[in-house]
């Protein structure tokens, strides 16, 4: 039984990127995109959940958007927040809404 632990482990390891995000692109990666505090939806894909969260508050306006502490929130299989949304559609490694030097990850440049 530990054995099949630690592979599972090994792998999730071989799956992440330099800043220990787990990189979905096309490799059929499942996430959750928190849109509020209490609704969220599962993706596939950066893109999807960027167009998600453009389409779900672009009618609420930045100032809601930043307001709601999970909003934008992507987490990864397992439930940890390896990334976020913007309010402009812009996908980000980490959780901190704010701050400079943060790798984007879509669209990409």
């Amino acid at each position: 039984m530990a054995s099949k632990i630690k592979r599972s482990r090994r792998s999730r390891k071989s799956r992440r990127g330099r800043h220990g995000d787990v990189r979905p692109g096309g490799l059929g990666e499942r996430m959750i995109v928190c849109i509020d505090k209490k609704s969220s939806r599962t993706v596939s894909s950066w893109a999807e959940a960027s167009d998600l969260i453009v389409s779900a508050w672009s009618a609420r306006g930045a100032r809601a958007f930043y307001s709601n502490p999970k909003a934008g929130i992507i987490l990864d299989a397992a439930g940890q927040p390896v990334a976020h949304v913007s309010y402009n559609g812009a996908v980000w490694a980490g959780t901190a809404r704010f701050g400079t030097g943060k790798e984007k990850l879509y669209p990409d440049q």
